[in-house]
């Protein structure tokens, strides 16, 4: 079953909400995270986030704790701080110790043993991950993630320990290297999944789009600091292989008490889920029923094969990329031997090590400025699955590179490209589950990552072994080449293949009962680039006239960035819906269209519907919306028709025409619109002031008419002449808007608060968030209509306030229940939180709490 919210915090997913950051933390917590908090900030340095001199000031303040410090650098409110750094520290840990305790395991065997042995190793790592995958899985059902956390990362560590001890005293290589694979195959490789699990359940959905990328960054600088730690054990310390064990096992040992900090200081509050289902799946079950959501799937099926392909080619890969690492080495170690013996004393591993981790830190710093300059352009601009497509696509490339130049500089150039666009690949791959229903996504992971990834390696290994004991020295490495290029290549024809069936999934899930959360999921997904005929199925789901208003918006809002010319009869047929919205998104659907002048008769047909909505609408924004898309197709017809109505003294709608020639940058406007200067309505008369503000040869004039409307002291006049002052950006009047927020009425504070904001100050933008959350519906609704007409950067300041604020206020609901299932909470409880996700527009969890309270299972 879906989760809504399981505390501490609310969201889909178990994400978490944490209410404050402790003020006592001591010094050293603060130390253990300077260095991190140095890469953090070089990060974001090149992510082109500023550091405002703000902080300046608080660096010397006993007052502010490290966590809020970098809460204001990361842009994270500061309930939100602690649990983006702990988060961010969790996994840079343990990706300091994989890169460097991967590398000597690998590094000893081949040096100790020989490169004929890598392909046992990969063959055992596959299957304990299985049976460790097995094994923590049952374990799941009965235990918290954090006792299990704390299990694998003692048991871990004192079997590496252990495997230390026992190759310093009897120097047993297997036993050793048995011993570190246990280790790392079966507890470690399960922390990775459980700390991922943990990290997801800390946030929330209006956290998780600041939090997740900055999580996500520590991979890769955990990567970049574990190969400069065998770099720098090998040089400055003249440590060996096996000595690093201890930055593995501290680098792991570490998670540990940085959890305990964490879980020991955060406020915990009630946990909220769903109500267990009285019979769990065992793991093996769990299996089968991702399999069989598999069968049902065209796109699922054939990713399967992809992924199988992709662990086949990486293993094949890495064998290739360390034996010609291995083999350079040899060959460098013997020309260095022959005229220098003393520097020949260092050991052919501890060389391999010192060699395989420089190119860890180059390939993980490749890895990580392709991250963060193309992964989210690429899926933007191709979409999902063409996305999907470019990694076994370069990979075939460097493949064929292999087979036409093999040696060191091809494997390595194989090796370099492919953990380039290993990222790339990874963040289309999991995006491409949003695609999926919440309660089949679980299971069909499960299946992926649980069997099929290390039954790739098991193929490609099997690949390996089979080569070796068939085929002579100098065939075997063109046959693994070419079974390379094959695998890429079959990965590049199935993802080629399954566009279609891609498109077909958010197509069917459009088809389930009333506001089920994966529609919301399934129309962003069809909004992506690379889908043909998304237009045509979301007409029609737009359609039908049973769907809510929020989700026909979505439609619409999509439907105007695909901007295909088929979904305008559907979109024009939006005119007559009863909801303002529903009939204002249509017509901004209208304006997001770039090629309706190309066809003439939908052209014709749209411009008269939106004449006609503009006679019969009364909503001023909509008639705003309406002007901007006639000026889009054809500014003739617009004015044409504007004049035409101001030309008509019986026209119900020549004060909104007035009004809304501010939007023509002409002179010639002011022949038609100055004789409304003197018009008997206050409304009117300001109406022309705002459309004429900007010809400054008439600002004389006007200002004669501001101080007279100024003047006027009633409460409707005081009204008209705020909106007038904040229409026309008039900053010497600051201290007039400035009293009016000290006003009783919050109509005309409201009003006070825009103007100054229009003005880009930054005083009012607390207020008008605050204006957003407010109790009375009708305030709040106008408070954020007028977001859209607010400057970009004072738009997007309060945007960022209001998601502080309500991640806040839901926070405050949670901690206020003591329900222990959703199923628990009071219906005036769920009413509120619904209203939250209502104001941050988060309609997947409107319709997820809507389901709730109409005491029905959204799934």
């Amino acid at each position: 079953m879906a989760k809504l919210a399981i505390a501490p915090g609310l969201g889909p997913g178990g994400r978490r909400f944490e209410s404050s950051h402790p003020d006592h933390f001591r010094l050293s917590q603060e130390l253990n995270g300077v260095f991190t908090a140095f890469l953090l900030c070089l990060t974001f340095k090149i992510l082109g986030v500023k550091i405002t001199s703000k902080l300046k000031p608080n660096l010397n303040d006993h007052k502010h704790n490290f966590g809020r410090i970098l809460g204001k650098i990361l842009n994270v409110a500061s309930h939100e701080a602690p649990r983006v750094f702990f988060a961010w520290l969790l996994k840079f840990f343990f990706m300091i110790g994989f890169t460097v305790g991967w590398t000597m395991l690998t590094a000893m065997l081949v040096g100790r043993v020989g490169i004929a042995y890598l392909p046992y190793l990969y063959v055992a790592n596959a299957i304990l991950v299985i049976g460790g995958t097995i094994f923590f899985g049952e374990l799941a059902h009965r235990f918290s993630k954090t006792k299990l956390i704390y299990t694998t990362i003692g048991s871990g560590t004192i079997l590496l320990g252990g495997a230390f001890a026992v190759f310093q005293n009897a120097e047993n290589l297997w036993l050793f290297l048995g011993l570190a694979l246990v280790a790392e195959s079966i507890f470690f490789a399960q922390l990775n999944i459980l700390l991922g699990l943990f990290i997801e359940d800390l946030f929330s959905p209006l956290e998780g789009s600041r939090a997740i990328p900055i999580i996500e960054s520590s991979e890769y600088v955990g990567g970049i600091v574990g190969g400069l730690l065998i770099l720098g054990g090998l040089n400055f310390f003249h440590a060996e292989a096996i000595d690093l064990s201890w930055i593995w096992i501290g680098a792991i040992a570490l998670i540990f008490p940085a959890l305990f900090i964490f879980n020991h200081f955060r406020q915990k509050l009630p946990k909220l889920e769903f109500a267990e289902k009285p019979v769990q799946l065992s793991k093996f079950e769990q299996f089968h029923e991702g399999q069989k959501q598999i069968r049902k799937m065209p796109f699922l099926t054939g990713l399967v094969f992809v992924v199988l392909l992709q662990w086949t080619f990486l293993t094949l890969l890495n064998f290739q990329y360390t034996k010609a690492v291995n083999t350079n080495i040899t060959h460098t170690s013997e020309t260095v031997s022959a005229e220098n013996h003393a520097a020949a004393s260092e050991s052919h591993e501890d060389l391999l090590t010192h060699g395989l981790g420089k190119l860890h830190v180059i390939f993980f710093t490749i890895a990580f400025l392709t991250q963060i300059v193309l992964t989210s352009r690429l899926i933007g601009r191709f979409g999902i699955v063409r996305t999907l497509r470019l990694h076994p696509l370069a990979s075939f490339g460097s493949a064929l590179l292999m087979i036409a130049k093999p040696g060191f500089g091809s494997a390595v150039f194989a090796k370099g490209m492919f953990e380039s666009t290993t990222g790339i690949y990874t963040a289309a791959y999991h995006s491409s589950f949003y695609a999926l229903r919440e309660k089949i996504r679980g299971s069909v992971k499960e299946f992926l990552e649980g069997l099929i990834r290390p039954a790739g390696v098991l193929l490609g290994t099997g690949i390996l072994i089979l080569g070796e004991k068939f085929l002579n020295a100098e065939s075997f490495p063109l046959a693994i080449n070419c079974a390379l290029v094959t695998a890429a290549a079959t990965m590049s024809f199935l993802l080629f293949r399954h566009q279609k069936n891609y498109t077909k999934i958010p197509a069917a899930n459009l088809k389930l009962f009333g506001n089920h959360p994966a529609k919301f999921q399934s129309i962003e997904i069809l909004a992506q680039p690379g889908h043909d005929g998304a237009a045509e199925i979301l007409v029609e789901k737009l359609s039908d006239g049973s769907e809510s208003p929020f989700l026909k918006i979505k439609i619409l809002t999509t439907l105007g960035l695909l901007s295909d010319p088929q979904a305008v009869p559907a979109i024009l047929e939006c005119f007559r819906d009863s909801s303002e919205e529903v009939r204002l998104a249509a017509v901004e659907a209208l304006a997001a269209f770039k090629n309706l002048a190309e066809k003439g008769f939908t052209h014709r047909r749209v411009i008269d519907a939106l004449k006609e909505l503009f006679g019969s609408d009364s909503s001023p924004e909509l008639r705003s919306a309406i002007v901007r898309v006639f000026a889009n197709l054809r500014e003739e017809e617009a004015v044409q028709f504007i004049i035409a109505e101001l030309q008509n003294l019986e026209s119900p709608i020549r004060g909104d025409c007035v009004y809304v020639c501010r939007q023509f940058q002409d002179l010639g406007i002011t022949h038609y619109i100055e004789p409304y200067l003197k018009s008997p309505n206050l409304t009117i008369r300001a109406n022309a002031l705002i459309a004429l503000w900007q010809f400054q040869g008439y600002r004389l004039r006007l200002n004669r008419l501001l101080a007279e409307i100024l003047e006027a002291t009633d409460r409707e006049s005081r009204k008209i002449s705020t909106h007038l002052l904040g229409e026309i950006r008039a900053r010497n009047e600051l201290p007039r808007l400035l009293n009016l927020l000290d006003e009783n009425d919050d109509e005309l504070r409201l009003l006070a608060a825009l103007a100054i904001g229009k003005m880009g100050n930054p005083i009012a933008h607390h207020l008008i968030a605050e204006f957003i959350l407010h109790p009375n519906l009708e305030l709040s609704a106008h408070a954020k209509k007028q977001l859209a007409h607010l400057p970009e950067k004072t738009r997007k300041s309060v945007e960022k306030i209001l998601h502080h604020h309500l991640s806040a206020k839901l926070n405050g609901l949670l901690a206020a229940t003591h329900a222990r299932s959703i199923e628990k909470i009071s219906a005036e409880t769920l009413t509120r939180i619904r209203r939250v996700y209502e104001l941050a527009d988060d309609w997947e969890e409107v319709a997820r709490v809507d389901a709730v309270l109409a005491g029905r299972d959204f799934e």
